[in-house]
């Protein structure tokens, strides 16, 4: 299957194949485009984000979040009942932003070191992920992970997660593809 940018229609990976080979067109976005929009803050990428039935993000090298669509940001909200937009952001995030941690409401983020900086960072699938995929550029697909979120009660909530990523341009993008909460 060959891949080809939704936006500007460039290939994406291994050049050479038609459309007339018979193979199969899958559609993402080239890092061209994806430095374009992020860059000039274009509504169509929000609009696109928007769009997909699943909590997406969009994460720079430190782990802040450039952007997440409305199904990230409802699926997870705050302790306090806020969204990322008002949440206010760590001093090392980087360009005002909220980390990934943060976002995800994972309990080791709330702590006094920060997302990133406990001992349980070092394990966290979330985090190796998006980094792996950052400096290797390889993408991954439904790698089993979790988030330990306080509960009811300043009880910890686990969730199982299947998480996605993918390189663009100087970002990744991680896709929560599954959710499953444990059987109590």
């Amino acid at each position: 299957m060959r891949k080809v940018c939704a936006w500007c229609g460039a290939q994406i990976g291994q050049p050479g194949l038609s459309a007339e080979d018979g193979e199969a067109i899958s559609h993402g976005i080239c890092d061209e485009c994806v430095d374009f929009l992020v860059t000039n803050d274009c509504p169509s990428i929000s609009s696109f984000l928007d769009s997909l039935p699943m909590p997406v993000v969009l994460v720079d090298a430190r782990g802040g979040v450039i952007m997440s669509n409305q199904c990230a940001r409802r699926s997870f909200a705050f302790a306090d009942g806020s969204d990322a937009e008002s949440c206010p952001p760590p001093a090392d995030a980087g360009e005002g932003r909220v980390l990934l941690g943060q976002l995800l409401e994972c309990c080791h983020a709330a702590s006094a070191q920060g997302c990133g900086r406990t001992v349980h960072c070092a394990s966290c699938q979330i985090r190796s992920s998006v980094e792996s995929t950052y400096c290797t550029g390889r993408s991954l697909e439904y790698v089993p992970a979790h988030r330990d979120a306080w509960g009811p009660g300043g009880g910890r909530n686990r969730t199982y997660l299947r998480i996605s990523t993918e390189k663009l341009g100087h970002a990744v993008l991680l896709r929560i593809e599954a959710v499953a909460q444990p059987v109590a």
